[in-house]
């Protein structure tokens, strides 16, 4: 079942030639659930992006990463290297929503504010790592 879940995640950025026209709208098969009509801004972009197909592209490929690294995350249970995977998790999550909610434009995708982000992260993690290893050592 994973192996089919990694499968259908690899193939997610080439969704976008399945799932539009060649003129970038959703093809007449998907199901118009009012997304591309309530998301398109006055200018004709969705959620900032040129053509449905676009976003598709960029959402579908960011999904993959973000997916990617939370399954490394998953298989690397009881590992000591396991810390080290926070980052690049929440570092493509913390894209993948960027994207999703139309947040490229803004202060929170600059480069001093992702690196601050990761700074935080890094300290919270590494201190929790190594204050759940003293504990560990403590108990037996």
């Amino acid at each position: 079942m994973a192996a089919l879940g990694i499968l259908l995640a690899t193939m997610l950025p080439y969704l976008h030639s399945v799932v539009s026209d060649q003129d970038g709208n959703p093809k007449k098969w998907v199901p118009n659930i009012g997304f591309v009509k309530n998301f398109t801004s006055s200018d004709g972009n969705l959620l900032g992006y040129s053509t449905y197909e676009v976003f598709v592209y960029m959402a579908s490929v960011n999904f993959s990463y973000m997916f990617a690294w939370l399954c490394a995350l998953h298989f690397a249970q009881n590992k000591p290297y396991r810390f080290v995977l926070y980052f690049p998790a929440a570092l493509s999550t913390y894209q993948f929503l960027l994207v999703i909610f139309n947040l490229r434009e803004t202060k929170l995708n600059e480069l001093s504010t992702k690196i601050l982000i990761v700074l935080i992260v890094a300290l919270i993690l590494i201190i929790n790592y190594f204050f759940n290893r003293t504990n560990e050592r403590n108990t037996y």
